[in-house]
């Protein structure tokens, strides 16, 4: 039987690419048709509802979120207390603390147990992305709590800031990649990002393009021709 499995080099390859290119749109996904911050009015706090990017440095986890989502950090059930790690010990019962940072009406949002994300790929002021690969999330539907500090604002005068998600995000959630762009001299294009595809998200390549085509703003999806 065929390895259902998805394998690193079939996500990275050139067919399985779309390009990204209106940095105004990429630098600040607030920008994207669709995507609001809304107020909570119990407590003042805000919540945002678009498309994130969470960072990583560890490239062979790609497939592994693909099929199984991101969940925020495991703890142990057992002692109650800390969070595990790559390699969880035998016999031991993990999960995910359910608090009210659980819940999309979340109050009071805390890094620990959640999934920082951000809203601007080449952080702002240093024009370099946390790192060369990131996931990007759609959490239009159930948002992620606005992390109050620290607050930049762009160049349009915009604000930037970071988003912590307090729920497994699951696989049809990931739209799949992103990673730099080189030029020919082997500096970073700004104006730029590659997106390599989520087999598994909504609607898969076809939602895809859906999303490309929101962060290319007027413009049409791009999609790389290797026969060309």
């Amino acid at each position: 039987m065929p390895d259902p499995r998805i394998k690193l080099k079939d996500i990275f390859k050139e067919s399985n690419m779309l390009l990204l290119t209106k940095s105004l749109f990429f630098q600040n996904t607030n920008r994207i048709e669709g995507s609001h911050v809304d107020p909570m009015i119990r407590t003042g706090e805000r919540r945002f509802f678009g498309y994130v990017y969470m960072f990583t440095q560890r490239k062979r986890y790609v497939p592994y979120a693909f099929e199984n989502g991101i969940p925020p950090i495991r703890y142990d059930i057992e002692s109650d207390g800390g969070s595990s790690d790559d390699s969880p010990i035998p016999g031991k019962t993990y999960g995910i603390r359910l608090t009210d940072l659980s819940n999309r009406l979340s109050t009071r949002p805390d890094v620990r147990g959640s999934l920082l994300t951000r809203i601007c790929f080449y952080q702002i002021p240093s024009g370099r992305p946390r790192s060369n690969l990131a996931f990007l999330m759609d959490i239009r539907e159930l948002g992620g709590n606005v992390r109050l500090k620290p607050t930049i604002e762009d160049s349009y005068g915009d604000e930037i800031f970071d988003v912590l998600v307090t729920y497994p995000v699951s696989k049809s959630r990931i739209v799949g990649v992103i990673k730099t762009s080189l030029r020919s001299n082997g500096s970073l294009d700004s104006q730029k990002l590659k997106l390599y595809v989520n087999p598994n998200y909504t609607e898969g390549m076809e939602g895809a393009m859906a999303v490309a085509a929101s962060f290319n703003g007027e413009s049409e999806w791009e999609m790389v021709d290797v026969d060309a």
